[in-house]
Formats: C-alpha cells, structure tokens, sequence
C-alpha cells in the first residue's frame, strides 16, 4: 500500500482545464501537516504565554483537533482562526490566526 501526497494548480477557462503545476512528496501527508502545525502553536504558546503543554496530554489533544478543523479551513478559504476555550493551565483561552 502507498500513501502520498500531491498537489496540482488547475486553470479552469470556459470549458478547459489546465494542469499549470504540479508536485508530490511521498513523505508527506496529512499528519504531517497536523504535526507541523502543532510544534508552530505550542512554540507560538511558550513565546507569548511562557506555557509548555509537552506534558499537557489533553491539551496537545484539544490543540491537534483544532490543528485538524484549522487544515481542513484552510484548504478551503485565504485565512482561518484557531480558538480553543480554557486551552492554557492558567484557565487562559488560546486564540490565533493562519492565512496560507
């Protein structure tokens, strides 16, 4: 079994579609996006609130579900917004912005 990862850009002009770019990493894939973006939040966490959540369990798992809907957005639309209500220990909401 094979899993990769590919993108294309299409050009769609009255009824013809073009294939204007394409690439692929066949080690790169969708947990790898939701990791990635995991390390930029708990980074952007430590760097504006002083908070480590590497032995949070619970909350790294809330931040990787909102790592996932914040993907899945940004697929879709120019900028999305993370928010995760009580997310730090001090009871503090996590709130940011990712534009692609």
């Amino acid at each position: 079994m094979c899993f990769s990862s590919f993108s294309s850009i299409l050009a769609l002009e009255e009824d013809l579609l073009q294939v204007k770019a394409k690439c692929g990493d066949t080690n790169l894939g969708g947990d790898d996006i939701n990791t990635e973006l995991v390390r930029h939040f708990k980074k952007e966490i430590f760097r504006k609130h002083k908070i480590d959540l590497t032995t949070d369990y619970k909350a790294v798992q809330r931040l990787r579900q909102a790592c996932e809907i914040l993907k899945r957005n940004l697929s879709v639309e120019q900028e999305s917004n993370i928010f995760l209500e009580s997310l730090l220990s001090n009871g503090k909401d996590f709130d940011s912005k990712m534009s692609r």
